[in-house]
């Protein structure tokens, strides 16, 4: 477990992540998504060791970015802010293997092949029990025409043990995408 940073300067970045959040759920409210989309990559910026809250809010981004029709370069620039905001996320002692995840989906999406698989590789690793680093890596390899390579990864998630009844009907759904019921 990692202790609290009450430093003035965490103090500060918290305050400022807060109020950038805070200004983009108001500015979803009155539905200016573009304010919207700049405030929550701001909050995820002012504070990337507040995990919670970067995740959150990249969650919103991209939502709102994959809404958009004919706009690849602003959706790629987004994309391209948030790898970097996550990148600084991982790099905070203690992140977990939801951040790295996240990122290596965005990597997956800007066409990063291997960043995407090395990211997955470590929140399968710091996160074993969790069933997304798995199923993005999966995807990956489904994607790149590596089917046998992706059932391989399903595979090494259900060897896990002590995983939940949601982790093993989430993966059993991912089988089925492959085209096989389980193992």
């Amino acid at each position: 477990a990692t202790t609290a940073d009450y430093s003035a300067a965490a103090v500060k970045a918290r305050t400022e992540s807060q109020a950038f959040y805070a200004a983009a759920v108001l500015h979803e409210q009155e539905e200016e998504f573009e304010l919207a989309i700049g405030a929550y990559l701001r909050a995820a910026a002012a504070d990337p060791a507040n995990e919670v809250l970067v995740l959150e809010a990249a969650s919103r981004v991209l939502r709102y970015r994959a809404a958009e029709k004919g706009q690849e370069e602003a959706v790629t620039s987004t994309r391209n802010r948030l790898i970097e905001i996550l990148r600084k996320a991982t790099a905070v002692p203690g992140s977990t293997g939801l951040l790295y995840s996240r990122l290596g989906l965005l990597y997956s999406m800007v066409g990063k092949k291997e960043l995407a698989i090395e990211a997955n590789r470590k929140a399968i690793q710091l996160m074993p029990g969790s069933l997304s680093g798995y199923q993005y890596l999966a995807q990956i390899y489904l994607q790149a025409g590596q089917r046998d390579e992706g059932l391989k990864v399903l595979d090494e998630a259900a060897r896990q043990k002590n995983v939940d009844s949601s982790f093993l009907i989430d993966l059993g759904e991912t089988y089925i995408v492959f085209g096989r019921g389980g193992s």
